[in-house]
């Protein structure tokens, strides 16, 4: 690991100073344009050049930031498209199995009524009577009432 951080100091040291190095220009007796970090004492016309920064892209910076804004907006949107999918899809199941339950009830109420139904048209109405407490065979209107609601309630919950 020592090994390793030292030529790294050292290379980030040299770096660090080459990028505020100066540049000079000078062409020799052929005419061919040299560049060098040090100045040609004996060559002629030896120029520095300066470097200049380029300013920042600012259209460039503001379009990447309304790109990436752009993203994530749309990352958001997508997320809450997906959520609010997913919370009908549950309504959707909780409505199905609430839709299961009342129809197992209405027909488990279509046998009852069933039974009831035929029960009295073979055996009769019974019903309590009300001033002795004793079970006893309806007849009339009370009779008539009773097996009407009786067939009712199998048309109601036998569709």
């Amino acid at each position: 690991m020592p090994y390793i951080t030292f030529p790294l100091i050292l290379a980030l040291l040299l770096c660090s100073y080459t990028v505020n190095a100066e540049i000079y220009k000078w062409k020799d007796e052929n005419g061919k344009t040299h560049y060098s970090g040090t100045p040609r004492v004996l060559a002629p016309n030896v120029k520095e050049v300066k470097l200049q920064k380029q300013p920042a892209d600012r259209a460039n910076a503001h379009r990447q930031e309304r790109l990436l804004n752009n993203k994530k907006r749309d990352i958001r949107r997508i997320k809450e498209e997906k959520r609010s999918k997913l919370r009908k899809e549950k309504r959707v199941q909780a409505e199905q199995k609430a839709m299961l339950k009342q129809e197992a009830r209405d027909r488990d109420m279509c046998e009852k009524y069933k039974a009831r139904y035929s029960r009295y048209q073979k055996k009769g109405i019974q019903g309590i009577n009300v001033v002795t407490g004793k079970k006893q065979k309806l007849t009339g209107a009370a009779a008539r009432n009773a097996l009407k609601d009786a067939k009712e309630n199998v048309e109601l919950f036998c569709k």
